[in-house]
């Protein structure tokens, strides 16, 4: 007998729109620690010391936040049927406005000597240049009707199969072997929608039983693990590039234990955080695509390209991260007050976007 999935709620209670605040705040943390200083995450091999190990403890948990946001739709997509077709042009079109203003800002302000090839990606923007996550995200949520079907027709032995078969092939075999991978970045968010829709209708299931013990206990091994790598590079005089690739492996990439341990963090969401129906919490969940698009412009990070600077503009030059963890006593405080006010900024814009676009469209309506 095939097992169906259980319908969602029309209004959703605010522990999954406070853990995707959460997780937006990993990627702003992650994003503080690869852009400072050179950039390329030259935060993460200065030698060991308080602000070295404040930026691990912050700054490392980015593909984190990515896991978690794509669990968080796919736990609520995966008992629908079908997609928003207009989420697709919002969210395409959202930010392709923000780069063409953003590229407006950075060329009125002086800020780097921006030219044709910089407006043109801004106007391509997200098919050419930048975001990574946004191309990604929408080439998934177009196979998601199709994965709808699946999961909802299979039954729970064969889904079971087909989830164990991407898990085992995608993020296991990346941790073993880290290379992009044949089925590339959709495949990884359509194998963790596919292994959560799988959890969904296994309820009651190990994972979200022992949530808790889990995600300690990964962070735990996976902090240390992190710690163990910079102290055995420095003592065996290893170097920096090598040291940081195998420190970006453990946390910068989505294989299995990463995977693991965002589907055990929203375990415990959905287990232990209890915040009912927050308007304040669903409505600044609802300007994290927006926080995402605005401090991750391609302009903020240019690195050298066509004659920019060869520091981030946002981080490094605006905000001096990198030069506060050279020596400043306070720098994990300023590192998190930069994060969350970074955050704050973006995300205002964000609300007064969305003002503007109701106030448009009432008055379209009259």
């Amino acid at each position: 007998m095939i097992k169906q999935i259980g319908a969602d709620k029309t209004v959703r209670d605010s522990q999954f729109e406070l853990l995707r605040i959460l997780a937006m705040l990993m990627i702003v943390a992650s994003h503080a620690a690869q852009h400072s200083l050179a950039g390329d995450f030259s935060l993460l091999v200065q030698p060991m010391g308080v602000n070295t190990a404040a930026t691990y403890l912050m700054g490392s948990y980015g593909q984190l936040g990515v896991c978690l946001f794509v669990i968080i739709s796919s736990w609520f997509l995966c008992g629908k049927s079908g997609i928003r077709a207009e989420k697709i042009v919002r969210l395409y079109a959202q930010t392709m406005l923000y780069s063409l203003a953003i590229f407006a800002f950075v060329k009125i302000g002086g800020f780097e000597p921006v030219g044709i090839k910089e407006l043109a990606k801004a106007a391509l923007t997200p098919v050419w240049g930048g975001y990574w996550f946004i191309r990604t995200y929408l080439l998934f949520y177009i196979t998601v009707p199709f994965l709808q079907q699946y999961v909802q027709g299979a039954d729970e032995r064969t889904h079971g199969r087909l989830a164990l078969v991407l898990v085992a092939a995608i993020p296991t075999l990346h941790f073993f072997f880290p290379t992009g991978g044949e089925f590339g970045l959709v495949g990884d968010f359509v194998c963790m929608f596919v292994a959560v829709s799988y959890l969904k209708r296994r309820e009651g299931n190990f994972l979200e039983r022992h949530c808790l013990a889990v995600f300690v206990g990964l962070l735990v091994l996976m902090q240390a693990a992190l710690f163990a790598v910079h102290f055995l590079c420095g003592t065996f005089g290893i170097g920096t590039e090598l040291e940081k690739r195998i420190l970006l492996h453990i946390y910068a990439s989505r294989h299995i234990f990463v995977m693991t341990l965002a589907m055990s963090l929203f375990y415990v969401f959905k287990r232990y955080v209890r915040v009912g129906r927050s308007r304040l919490v669903n409505a600044i969940a609802g300007t994290t695509f927006g926080v995402y698009i605005l401090h991750e412009n391609p302009l903020f990070h240019a690195y050298g390209e066509n004659g920019l600077s060869e520091t981030s503009l946002l981080f490094e030059r605006w905000l001096h991260v990198g030069a506060h963890a050279e020596g400043d006593a306070f720098y994990p405080l300023y590192f998190a007050a930069c994060v969350i006010g970074v955050f704050a900024v973006c995300s205002a814009v964000e609300f007064l976007r969305q003002a503007l676009c109701r106030a448009a469209k009432s008055l379209l309506r009259r």
